[in-house]
């Protein structure tokens, strides 16, 4: 029976890792995992909180921008979720090469239940 999730595995476009790594690690917070040999130059693993579960990123093509899918993150408080806001909305205002193209606005990234 299944008894959590290990990973999810994310795509970005290909050559985009340093990029990647950049946002999940400075931004998000999460912690760079090492990954087997044969996928240095196309795989990066963060672990989630210090616990077992994982967000994989791979090279891919997302064929829809507009979809749905998404990942939900749990965040351990109000303030918490304020400060993470923040770190991604300076990341947003830094830009660079994989910037999204659709505008957003401060504030409106977060759904708190």
């Amino acid at each position: 029976m299944i008894t959590g999730l290990a990973h999810i595995n994310l795509l970005v476009p290909e050559g985009s890792l340093p990029e990647a790594n950049e946002f999940y690690v400075q931004t998000l917070g999460l912690t760079a995992r090492p990954v087997p040999q044969a996928q240095v130059e196309t795989t990066a693993w963060f672990d989630i909180a210090g616990g077992p579960q994982q967000v994989h990123i791979a090279f891919g093509v997302n064929e829809s921008l507009e979809s749905s899918r998404h990942p939900c993150f749990k965040i351990g408080s109000v303030e918490d979720l304020q400060k993470l806001q923040q770190r991604i909305w300076d990341h947003h205002v830094r830009g660079g090469r994989l910037r999204r193209e659709r505008q957003i606005s401060q504030g409106r990234l977060f759904l708190v239940r």
